[in-house]
């Protein structure tokens, strides 16, 4: 995020949107400079199926951005990320989400 971290603009900040990274067979990240154009594709699409926004579909790609559909309307009903964050059942804990794949991808 390019956010400044005090100002509450990104999206990030609100606990709202998350970036992922790709990882190979061999549990290795691969970077966005290697990243293969249909695989970043399709992992976009899993995401737009679950109801997320995706940022390879923005006019300025983020391809590792998704993001709540409504994220702006929270952003308008909490004057903080802290106020909305509270209403979450789950407060404090890192959530980290792993998806393996019991087959590749087809590129």
């Amino acid at each position: 995020t390019n956010a400044t971290g005090y100002d509450y603009t990104s999206n990030h900040q609100w606990g709202t949107a998350f970036d992922v990274k790709i990882y190979d067979q061999n549990g290795n990240i691969i970077d966005n400079d290697n990243l293969n154009e249909n695989l970043e594709k399709k992992v976009g699409e899993i995401g737009e199926k679950v109801g997320l926004d995706w940022g390879g579909n923005w006019q300025f790609e983020d391809p590792p951005h998704f993001q709540l559909k409504n994220a702006d309307s929270i952003r308008k009903l909490y004057t903080t990320p802290k106020e909305y964050a509270d209403t979450w059942e789950v407060y404090k804990k890192e959530l980290r989400i792993t998806i393996k794949f019991t087959s590749p991808i087809n590129t």
